[in-house]
């Protein structure tokens, strides 16, 4: 019974602790910033910067949690935000827009043991052939079943030209923002807990 209650204490202490880390940074926000998620730019040559977004970790229950279409989710959203953060780049240092010269996609993912050691409850019923009686038994309890879960995050890298025009496939930074900010309505407002 202490052993319970000890545990049940270190649940609530480590939950409070977490409360107490204040709110997440926005999605749209920098690495440093996010910590786990979000864009780091560096200029590598005059008007051309290279763009890394790193996406929020996602998390799938099972073996398979990392499906092809959470992975396709992740790799979109992380090049999306690097192309929104390109826009900004270009918006200020009064470009029009950008051409995406390079793209590079690093998607990583792992798949954890898990345990629940939750309630359960079982019922059994018995009977027996050559001996005297039978019964029926109810139970409940606290018991561990495995459930795996899969870790993914996936980062993007952009290598930009910024450009007022271009004939090759250009983006306007305008555009780029608009769309994003209606795609991720919430992406710059900071998440509740």
């Amino acid at each position: 019974m202490n052993a319970r209650i000890s545990l049940i204490a270190a649940a609530l202490v480590a939950l409070l602790a977490a409360c107490s880390t204040g709110p997440r940074p926005p999605l749209m926000s920098s690495l440093e910033a996010g910590g786990r998620y979000g864009y780091v730019d560096r200029e590598v040559a005059p008007n051309r910067v290279e763009v890394r977004y790193t996406g929020p970790n996602r998390y799938g229950f099972g073996r398979y949690g990392r499906t092809s279409k959470t992975q396709t989710e992740a790799t979109n959203q992380a090049y999306d935000f690097a192309l929104w953060r390109a826009a900004q780049i270009a918006q200020s240092r009064n470009m029009r827009g950008f051409v995406v010269v390079d793209t590079r996609t690093d998607l990583r993912g792992r798949d954890e043991p898990g345990y629940y050691d939750g309630p359960f409850t079982g019922v059994d019923i018995g009977a027996s052939r050559g001996s005297v009686g039978s019964g029926i038994g109810f139970g409940t309890g606290f018991g561990g079943v495995e459930n795996d879960y899969s870790t993914l995050q996936a980062t993007v890298t952009l290598t930009v030209d910024l450009r007022n025009d271009s004939t090759e496939k250009f983006y306007i930074a305008d555009e780029v923002i608009a769309q994003a900010r209606q795609t991720y309505p919430s992406a710059e407002v900071t998440p509740p807990n």
